[in-house]
């Protein structure tokens, strides 16, 4: 039950945070910090589903928003752990969630 409800709290806060810009302040800073490692760590890979909307885009470009450069601080979709297949940064944004390779 525990992955269930870090998936769904983590999914929760970021969509909370994506359309308000607001999250609680201890989800946010720990969202935050854990967002500037995953940022760095070669684990961080383009989601497939990305891939497949960036490929369908009528110019083939994506905004640089949503490049792995802007992760940390930013609202970011279209990357994945390659680790545990979570979506980041959903992931970051489940306070229970624990990096698979012990990272944050």
């Amino acid at each position: 039950m525990g992955v269930f409800k870090n998936i769904k709290d983590g999914w929760t806060n970021y969509l909370n945070y994506h359309f308000t810009g607001v999250a609680p302040t201890e989800v946010e800073e720990l969202a935050k910090s854990r967002a500037e490692v995953c940022k760095t760590c070669p684990s961080l890979v383009e989601s497939t589903v990305f891939t497949v909307i960036k490929t369908l885009m009528p110019d083939g470009k994506v905004s640089e928003s949503l490049t792995p450069e802007k992760l940390a601080g930013d609202k970011v979709q279209g990357y994945k752990c390659n680790e545990c297949g979570c979506g980041f940064p959903a992931n970051v944004f489940a306070p229970q969630n624990k990096c698979p390779i012990n990272k944050w």
